[in-house]
This record gives structure tokens, C-alpha cells and sequence, in this order.
């Protein structure tokens, strides 16, 4: 997952699965634990088609409210008749309400009810098998959505914090010197400053006996409150009740019953209590209050007032709002200002949305839970691989594919599938974005990636090389400036982590500070001088991540790491040299064996978490930034390519065609994917410029001094990139002879694209600080 998907399918091909002499190049890389089942006879095997169901050609599809189980069944003969061997199925485990992509699971134990029932999932498989057809599916280990009651696992953390039993499911930073919260999760989920949010009235405490009980709401955010809170509540509501007036005994004993339990759920909680039965004295007492405000008048009255009052309905000013601060103060999270969420949050997130929480997938556990419904549906036989969802993100990603790998083969033993001869590896593909010159490690026991790398080698064949010079003459004549694509990469990403990814390197800069401490040698570095140099080292990396492990660093990793050291000491004068080596050496784990114990802990924690943050960077500074800024030739600015390469040569194309079959016969060949920035006939078209940069040159030119009078007041709105980015556009969707209306609904599709891209590149405008002085030209062109 790159980003939210937008509905539709995609194809895609499968390599030949033949045989293969070995495993390819193995670059000496090595895993946390190296599991017997994955030894290098059983990668060998890894061209053996799985279930004998060779992958030939895969469709994929895109599950939601709107394409369920049942329309897939009427497309399956379709496919059939196609050729196509293998449905690709986006995720469709539960998912936030009124998903349009599937990756923002919510619960890992059940299907989205909304595209279809087990029944019409079995149905669907059925289907597919009677055609010849098999499933492919998308599995998202990174992270889960977060703001959705549905997902208990989040729900728990929040009303119990530390003392959770999901507590370790997330990557979550309890204690963080320099910040005022120890113990808390920042949940950056308002529209201005907290204290401005809550003396205006946005913040309300409420009662849902659906989710739980007493919640905290804002618009539509729910969040419980935390158990240890509701004695508090409760003594105000039986006030109240006996404030109303003589009535029923009973209800006052109720009341006094439910402080007491909650009582004893508050005491269990600060002893970390066992989990089960503190959920059970919960659960029983919010059931009980449920009954009691339902079916008493008085107890319903009594509520409403208390509500009230924490509300702010009863005095004037500001101190109103005392009450409800204090309480919130109480709860195990700080609710903030969703502007402070790049500097403050403190968990690991799907790139930097808020909403999509990172789990910590190296837990055995973690895995167990969020596996078992799929891992039923590989044993029955209904799911015959799958496709790993950004394992970047993952903490050892070959360790992951690894215990993957095993858990399958068990499950499928205990059905009879995997035989004597049948090393039974199931297929299995990543979302592995490779730099041009960077190889899928060969010891992951996976069949290769979903293709971007093919993507990249298909559009750069394409391209004219003898057409980059002229190319070059035409955008540094039109955008006025030579672009130095090395220097924008680097700029790109230095903004990223001193904005969106702030709070991330900020936590790293920490632990890393430990960890100098600790040494005689190194405890004079300042903390200023070790977060530079971190700041210059992963902005220097030239991929989006290494994977050194406990079991050591290859060669590969190493020459990566050695190269950003060298760059960041060349790039900024001012960073100190050795604050560089020193983050060089723990990354390349010099020295770890004569630590302690407990350094070694720390060492690889820093390493491990330094590894999960560099591809979020590359990704936001590359994939997110500089694609909207380096606008030579926007049909090479696709995820996995490298526009600074202007083209491919037919021996390069061949040579690697070659490579792949050797090492990862089983890889998907994909030429447009659910992720592109653009469809294969815009490329297509826009790759002929290449052919004709004189003539491209020159009318450019002719369209931006004929459009100059559509620029903003000051001339400096679109800027030439966005404008050039603009022409480009136009041409790979032309010719186009739509009706009126479709015309019309096409002008307002590419004046919100145009904006769109503006804010990513982050120049003159950006999301999180929008410029209308940049809207406006677009409105009037």
C-alpha cells in the first residue's frame, strides 16, 4: 500500500515457474532466526508452482462496498475465457466502514461485511476453482486503522494504556524524555488547539452503552474512558439521584455496587492486573449500567445532569470546562491538534497517517492473532498465495516471510497438502519497492515482487535516449533553472523529517542519545550533534532501507550504509564526523558482541527502528514530493522508477529480463498497477516526446507565454514546474473528444489534479499549509 487506493482492477503477469538451478544471487544477507524450512534447498524450490497451480496471469481485484463476493462470481467466466490463472484479490478482512481499498483492517477475525458474507466468500471460491482459477491474497501485516471502535485491539489500549493486554500489538513509545506525557498516546485528532477545542464545546463526554460505556466524543471520534474513571462518575450520579427526591432503595444499592466493582477493576489496573478478569469486571459493569439507565428514569436523569456538567452547561467562562480537563487528564491518552502530529505523536504509523497505527509484527503473537482467519483459509485451500502489503515497514522482513512461510506449511500439513517431495512453500509475492540498481534479497522466501521494477524497465525501453538531451534543454528553458535531481532528492527529504516524520527521528535522536551515554567514548556527543548527523545519513541513503539483523550485515547493506556515512560528512559542513561514525558503526553492528546484554538490546532496537523510518522518508521525499517537483519527463516518475535515468537500453531491458528468470522465475510482471500515477496509454504517449524534445521544446514555450495572463496577481502562481507538469498532463490524456458534460467534468478533474500536485510537492503551497493565493489561477483557467 502506497497510499489510499482508489476502485478498479489491474493485471498482471506472472514469471515462468519452472525450475531453477539455485536461488539466484544470494548477497550474504542473514535473519534474526534462520528457520530449518527455509534453508537454501528449500529456496531452491522456489520455482515450483505451489498446489500445482501455476501462476500464468493474475487479475486483480479491488473489494468494496460496491464490488462484493457476489459481482466477482458473475466476472469469473470472463476471466476464464481471458487466461488469466489467478484472481488477486484486495484485502477484505473487516475494514473501516465505507472503505474503498480494504487496507485500513479494523479486525483481523472476520470478513468486511460489506463485500460479502462466508457463505458468498465460499461461493466465490468455488466459482473460481470450477473455472481453473485460484486466489491470490493481499495481506496487510503493517498496521491496523485506529480511529474505529471496531477495533477492539486499539479500543482496549486507550481505556487501559500500558496495562492493556494489546498494549505490545502497537509500536508505541510509553516514555519519551522531553515531553510532558509518560504514559499517554497523543491522538492528533483535532481541527485546532486543545484548549481552544474544548472551551468551544467540541469535546463532550458521553454514555454509549454499545461501545462500552462512558466515552469521550469529538464529531465523529469515540474514545473510552478509562475504567479507573468511572468511580468518580458514578459517586456524581448517585448525588444526583439522591438529589432528585426519596425513590427506589434499590437503585442507590445498584449504584454503590458498580463503584465498587469499578473500584476493584481501578485497583487491578495500577497492580497490572490479569487481563481476563479485569475485562470481565468491566464488561460486567458496564452490562449492568447499561440495564439500570435503560430501565430507571431516575438513573437516566441523574446521568444526563452529570454529562451536563462536565459539558460545560452549567456556569460561565472558561472554568466550565474545568471539570472535563481534569478528567481527560485522567485517561490514557492527550488529545491534540492534528498540526502537532509531525512533531508530537508517539506510534509508529503507516507513513503519516494518524489513522493507520503500525503493529509490531516481529511478535509472535501479534502474528498468531492477526493470521488465523487466513491462515484457516490456506489450510482449506481457498487462498493459494499471497501478496505482502509494504513489508519495508516490518521490523525483519525476511523474518517475517520466513515465519510466514512456516505457519503456512503447517497449516496445509494438517490437510494433507504438503507431501515428502513438496517442500511446501507457499507462493508469495512483496510490495518490494527496488532501487535501479538494487536486487530483492536472496534469501527471502518469497517467489519476488509485484512488479514495479518490471514497470520501470517497460517505460524506460520506450524512452528515446538520444532524445535526453533535448528533453533537458526543453524543461531548464521552460522552468528557468537547471534541477540537480540528487540535491531536490535530498532536500525533499530533509523537509519531510523536519515536518510530517518529525516526532519519529526526534524518538530516534533519543534512543541514540542512550545509547552514547552509555559509552566513555561517545558520551560527549550532544544530542544536537548525534541528530544532525541522523538527519544527514538517512537523507544520503540512496534506497529505502537496509535489513541488518542480529545475525549480521551484508554486503550489500554495508556498501549502502557506508556510502550515506561518507555523503552526509560531504554534504553539511557542519555535522560532526564523529557523530557520523558513530551511527555508523551501530548500524553495522561493530563492536555489538562485546556490549552487555542489555546494550545489545538497545543497539539492535535503534537499528531495527532506524531501518522502519528511512522508507517512509524515501517514500514521502521521493514517491510523495519529488515527483511533483522534478517534472523532465513525468511519464518516468512512477513508484519504483528513477527519473534521474532518462532510458533503458534493449541489451539493460534483455540482461535483466535474464536476471529475474533466474532468480525469481515466480515474480509478477506488472505494467500499471492500483498504485500508478499514471495509466500505460498516458506513459505511452508521453514517452514519444523523448522522440521529438525540439518540437516539444519549442511549443512549450508558446504555451506558457500564451497562458501568462492566467497566473496569479504576483506572476508566481502555477510555478513553471507545476505548469510544465500541467502541459505534460494534457498530452498523455489527449486526444480526447468527450461530450459536454463529460469535457466539463474532465476540466474540473485536472484542475484538482493540478492543485493536488502542487501541495505534494510542497513548494509553493502544501496540505498542511494550503495557499489560496495558488487555488485561484486554476479556477480561472
Amino acid at each position: 500500500m502506497r497510499r489510499a487506493r482508489r476502485p478498479g482492477a489491474a493485471r498482471s503477469l506472472g514469471g515462468p515457474l519452472g525450475p531453477m538451478a539455485g536461488c539466484g544471487r544470494h548477497d550474504g544477507r542473514r535473519s534474526v532466526s534462520r528457520h530449518p524450512s527455509t534453508s537454501r534447498a528449500a529456496l531452491s524450490a522456489l520455482g515450483r508452482a505451489h498446489h500445482g497451480y501455476p501462476v500464468r496471469a493474475t487479475y486483480r481485484w479491488q473489494f468494496h462496498k460496491g464490488f462484493g463476493f457476489r459481482d466477482a462470481i458473475r466476472l469469473v467466466p470472463y476471466l476464464a475465457e481471458l487466461g488469466i490463472s489467478h484472481c488477486y484479490a484486495s484485502p477484505y478482512l473487516k475494514a473501516h466502514a465505507g472503505s474503498n481499498h480494504g487496507y485500513d483492517i479494523v479486525d483481523h477475525t472476520r470478513i468486511n461485511p460489506e463485500v460479502g458474507t462466508e457463505t458468498e466468500r465460499q461461493a466465490f471460491v468455488r466459482t473460481l476453482n470450477a473455472h481453473g482459477l485460484y486466489q491470490i491474497l493481499d495481506v496487510v501485516p503493517n498496521h491496523m486503522r485506529v480511529d474505529d471502535p471496531e477495533n477492539r485491539l486499539w479500543w482496549d489500549v486507550l481505556a487501559l494504556g500500558r496495562r492493556s493486554r494489546f498494549a505490545h500489538y502497537f509500536d508505541i513509545d510509553w516514555v519519551t524524555p522531553e515531553r510532558p506525557y509518560e504514559d499517554k498516546i497523543v491522538i492528533p485528532i483535532l481541527g485546532g488547539p486543545y484548549g481552544e477545542v474544548l472551551e468551544a464545546g467540541a469535546i463532550v463526554l458521553d454514555f454509549e452503552a454499545g461501545h462500552g460505556g462512558f466515552v469521550v466524543r469529538y464529531y465523529d471520534h469515540l474514545l473510552p474512558l478509562s475504567p479507573a474513571s468511572y468511580p468518580q462518575l458514578l459517586a456524581e450520579v448517585a448525588q444526583c439521584v439522591e438529589g432528585l427526591g426519596p425513590g427506589d432503595e434499590a437503585i442507590g444499592q445498584e449504584i454503590s455496587d458498580l463503584i465498587a466493582l469499578f473500584e476493584r477493576a481501578s485497583s487491578q489496573i495500577a497492580d497490572g492486573a490479569v487481563a481476563a478478569e479485569l475485562v470481565g469486571l468491566v464488561t460486567e459493569g458496564v452490562s449492568r449500567m447499561a440495564v439500570w439507565v435503560t430501565g430507571h428514569a431516575r438513573c437516566a436523569e441523574a446521568l444526563k445532569a452529570v454529562l451536563a456538567r462536565y459539558n460545560g452547561d452549567e456556569g460561565a467562562g472558561a472554568r466550565r470546562y474545568d471539570a472535563l480537563h481534569a478528567l481527560l487528564e485522567q485517561q490514557a491518552y492527550r488529545l491534540a491538534f492534528w498540526r502537532v502530529a509531525g512533531y508530537e505523536i508517539n506510534y509508529r504509523r503507516f507513513f503519516d497517517i494518524n489513522e493507520l497505527a503500525a503493529l509490531r509484527m516481529e511478535d509472535p503473537e501479534v502474528f498468531a492473532a492477526t493470521h488465523e482467519l487466513i491462515g484457516r483459509w490456506i489450510a482449506a485451500g481457498d487462498v493459494t498465495g499471497l501478496r505482502i502489503d509494504h513489508p519495508d515497514g516490518l521490523r525483519d522482513p525476511r523474518g517475517y516471510c520466513a515465519r510466514l512461510q512456516d505457519w503456512a506449511r503447517d497449516r496445509r500439513r494438517t490437510k494433507g497438502m504438503v507431501g515428502a517431495t513438496d517442500p511446501g512453500l507457499l507462493y508469495v509475492v512483496v510490495e518490494k519497492i527496488l532501487g535501479a540498481d538494487e536486487s530483492l534479497p536472496g534469501d527471502w522466501p518469497v517467489h519476488g515482487t509485484t512488479g514495479y521494477d518490471f514497470t520501470r524497465l517497460v517505460s524506460g525501453v520506450l524512452v528515446d535516449a538520444d532524445g535526453e538531451t533535448g528533453i533537458d534543454a526543453a524543461y531548464e528553458a521552460f522552468v528557468g533553472t537547471h534541477d540537480h535531481y540528487a540535491n531536490l532528492l535530498y532536500e525533499c527529504k530533509v523537509l519531510i523529517m523536519h515536518t510530517i516524520l518529525g516526532s519519529e527521528i526526534h524518538t530516534l535522536g533519543m534512543a541514540l542519545d542512550r545509547i552514547a551515554e552509555r559509552d566513555r567514548r561517545t558520551r560527549d556527543l550532544t544530542l544536537s550533534a548525534q541528530r544532525t548527523a541522523l538527519f544527514e545519513i538517512v537523507a544520503c541513503l540512496p534506497v529505502y532501507r537496509t535489513y541488518v539483523t542480529a545475525d549480521g550485515v551484508s554486503a550489500a547493506d554495508r556498501a549502502v550504509i557506508d556510502a550515506a556515512c561518507a555523503q552526509a560528512k560531504e554534504r553539511n559542513a557542519l555535522v560532526e564526523p564523529a557523530a557520523v561514525d558513530f551511527i555508523h558503526d551501530l548500524l553495522l553492528l561493530e563492536g555489538l558482541d562485546a556490549r552487555a546484554a542489555e546494550e545489545r538490546g538497545e543497539i539492535l532496537e535503534f537499528v531495527g527502528a532506524f531501518q522502519q523510518y528511512t522508507g517512509p522518508v524515501m517514500a514521502k521525499g521521493l514517491e510523495d514530493t519529488l515527483f511533483y517537483r522534478y517534472n523532465r519527463m513525468v511519464s518516468l516518475n512512477e513508484v519504483g522508477g528513477d527519473p534521474s535515468r532518462f532510458a533503458v537500453s534493449c541489451a539493460d531491458f534483455h540482461e535483466a529480463n535474464i536476471e529475474r528468470l533466474r532468480d525469481h522465475p515466480g515474480t509478477l510482471l506488472a505494467t500499471s498497477t492500483h498504485d500508478s500515477k499514471r495509466s500505460e496509454d498516458v506513459r505511452a504517449r508521453l514517452h514519444v516526446l523523448s522522440e521529438i524534445p525540439e518540437a516539444w521544446g519549442t511549443r512549450g514555450q508558446w504555451l506558457k507565454a500564451r497562458h501568462m495572463t492566467f497566473k496569479g496577481l504576483d506572476g508566481t502562481a502555477p510555478s513553471s514546474r507545476d505548469e510544465y507538469l500541467f502541459y505534460q498532463t494534457l498530452i498523455g490524456i489527449w486526444p480526447l473528444t468527450p461530450s459536454p458534460e463529460a469535457w466539463a467534468d474532465m476540466r474540473g478533474r485536472l484542475k484538482d489534479y493540478v492543485l493536488k500536485a502542487a501541495r505534494e510537492a510542497k513548494a509553493e503551497t502544501s496540505w498542511v499549509k494550503p495557499a489560496p493565493s495558488t487555488r485561484a489561477p486554476w479556477r480561472r483557467s
